[in-house]
């Protein structure tokens, strides 16, 4: 009888050592397939970053041409270019251009970065 209890306590515990080792295999599976999604997601949102700003700079020299085509470049518009020249240059992935005033500022959601 000792011996019978014996053998089904390593039974038991050699399928509790297999269980926790499948468990720890589907949890580094589940980290890796979430860290391969974020990495996605983030490549994803910096290309969303920079197109959107090629959309703003495309914008402002549209605006640029035609202030200038109906010789109506004032300083106020001159102004104006360079102060969304320089957002666009902030909001680019691949510049991100320091603004003091943006410093608060989250890049991906356009809202105050949270203070804990």
């Amino acid at each position: 009888m000792a011996h019978k209890e014996k053998k089904e306590r390593i039974e038991r515990q050699a399928y509790w050592k297999k269980m926790e080792e499948e468990e720890a295999k589907e949890k580094e599976k589940q980290e890796k397939i979430t860290a391969e999604l974020n990495g996605f997601k983030n490549l994803f949102d910096t290309a969303s970053r920079w197109h959107k700003s090629q959309y703003l700079r495309n914008y402002i020299a549209e605006f640029e041409k035609y202030a200038i085509k109906t010789n109506t470049l004032d300083n106020q518009k001159q102004r104006w270019i360079s102060w969304a020249k320089e957002k666009a240059d902030w909001y680019d992935p691949f510049i991100e251009k320091e603004v003091e005033l943006l410093k608060e500022i989250d890049r991906e959601t356009l809202e105050r970065k949270k203070r804990w």
